[in-house]
């Protein structure tokens, strides 16, 4: 249910790239999704032992269900308008869809 009411709450509009309004949003999720992958990343990094870093950087990267939670409620209470829940929304997605062939990639 929780995802059937995430889904409902956006604006599908506002991830058509073709459309110049919608150019901040989408910039934005994705300039999140770099961060966050280039964090994730290099905190993998810091490991110790013999572990495949990279693994564990790329696992830590998915973090769909706490961040629609968080761009959730800051939607309900007007802390982030449509196109800053667009950004995050677009940054779950990415997220979530690269990691698993990443991780395949990696091990």
């Amino acid at each position: 249910m929780f995802f059937v009411y995430v889904g409902a709450e956006v604006d599908v509009r506002l991830l058509n790239p073709a459309v110049r309004e919608n150019w901040p949003a989408l910039l934005l999720g994705l300039g999140l999704t770099v961060i966050g992958f280039l964090g994730k990343l290099a905190a993998g990094y810091c490991a110790w032992g013999k572990v495949r870093r990279a693994f564990i950087g790329a696992g830590m990267v998915p973090r769909g269900e706490v961040g629609l939670i968080f761009a959730g409620i800051g939607l309900a209470t007007g802390v982030i308008d449509d196109q800053g829940y667009t950004a995050l929304l677009a940054m779950v997605l990415i997220s979530t869809i690269i990691v698993p062939p990443w991780l395949r990639a990696t091990l």
